[in-house]
């Protein structure tokens, strides 16, 4: 699969944001059957980690509402279940601003 994440529909801020997640198969066709949550938390030591589901808004693009709390680096594990195959699972980094 090759997965994209990015901020929507701009830079990440603090506070409410959405992340769009792009999955294609190896073809390059978009994945529509997927279910993916996320995992995400600051990239510091004691930060917990919390967790959302991405809903699927069409052509193989999936939405995530977060809620970053502080401005920096923060980690965010992208899990893809499909019908019939392996768990996905792989780990981006978003840059928040003020």
């Amino acid at each position: 699969l090759a997965v994209t994440v990015s901020p929507a529909p701009d830079a990440a801020k603090l506070g409410e944001n959405t992340l769009r997640i792009q999955i294609k198969d190896r073809t390059g066709q978009p994945v529509t059957d997927a279910a993916v949550s996320l995992e995400y938390t600051m990239d510091m030591p004691g930060m917990l980690i919390d967790k959302t589901e991405a809903k699927h808004a069409g052509e193989g693009v999936y939405e995530a509402p977060v809620r970053f709390t502080m401005a920096g680096p923060w980690g965010v594990t992208v899990s893809i279940s499909r019908p019939g195959q392996v768990e996905a699972r792989e780990r981006f980094t978003i840059s928040v601003g003020q």
